[in-house]
């Protein structure tokens, strides 16, 4: 197949994949997406993040597209300071998340929500994500934010996280998705919605054939997206599930995995 550069796109996750375990973007990374984009290659973050946790990053590498936000939730053109496109969780998702923060009290809980983040319950895990990011966010009840909820990220420790996750499958929650997110996240997602079925319509978006396609990520909440972009990397940090569906594995989050993936695709970029 003949491709150049400016066919590809190429949607990666955020943390523990191009963020290292300090979240910082390492240079190597920075100057191989930089000269990805400078060839015309079209690089997209695809994150669980909201809006401001992910506009830093986008800032700094300067990145022209939209990008998958909520873990597919939205896609939001920063250029423009808009989402384009966007799907909610249902109104029983309020009840769900009471049942599940009674059940769980050392659950902490942020709805997330337009560009906000609503913080419902305040554990140590919450702190460190809204406080050492600096975040803007609002402190309330899950009664005080009225519909429109892209989805709700529940954080515990990671001692309690399976008895969490076996409550919500015993519980069968209708028409609502969960995904685990991190060791310490799950997530409650509109159903049917995902960061892989997402990165494939900005693809389409942008007028990307689905055989150019490249997703690279870490955890639980990418494995559709390695599946069903045509080729797909996974950072050696990763679980083994996820590696095993990830066509490539590249150095850890903290040797520059990034720049060795778009090294890759770029160097055989006729054979992948």
């Amino acid at each position: 197949m003949s491709r150049t550069i400016s066919d590809l796109f190429f949607a990666c996750d955020l943390d523990d994949t191009m963020l290292d375990s300090q979240k910082q973007i390492s240079p190597g990374n920075q100057r191989a997406i930089a000269d990805f984009s400078s060839k015309g290659g079209k690089f997209v973050i695809a994150t669980g993040r909201a809006v401001p946790a992910t506009e830093p990053y986008v800032k700094q590498l300067d990145i022209a597209y939209p990008c998958v936000l909520y873990n597919g939730a939205a896609i939001y053109d920063f250029s423009a300071q808009k989402f384009i496109w966007t799907a909610n969780l249902i109104s029983e998702a309020r009840e769900y998340l009471k049942e599940i923060l009674t059940a769980f009290p050392e659950v902490g809980a942020e709805i997330l929500k337009d560009e906000q983040i609503y913080v419902v319950r305040k554990n140590r895990y919450i702190s460190e994500h809204v406080d050492v990011e600096q975040l803007d966010y609002c402190e309330v009840e899950p009664d005080d934010v009225s519909d429109g909820w892209f989805k709700i990220l529940m954080v515990m420790d990671s001692g309690i996280l399976e008895q969490v996750w076996d409550f919500i499958v015993e519980k069968q929650y209708a028409s609502v998705d969960f995904v685990k997110s991190s060791c310490n996240y799950i997530e409650m997602l509109p159903q049917h919605i995902s960061k892989g079925a997402t990165v494939m319509r900005l693809a389409e978006m942008l007028g990307v054939k689905p055989e150019n396609t490249v997703g690279m990520g870490d955890y639980n909440n990418d494995i559709e997206m390695l599946g069903l972009t045509a080729f797909s990397f996974s950072p050696e940090n990763a679980p083994a599930e996820v590696k095993n569906q990830a066509k490539h594995i590249t150095p850890n989050c903290n040797q520059d995995a990034v720049a060795y993936a778009l090294d890759y695709v770029t160097s055989k970029i006729d054979t992948f």
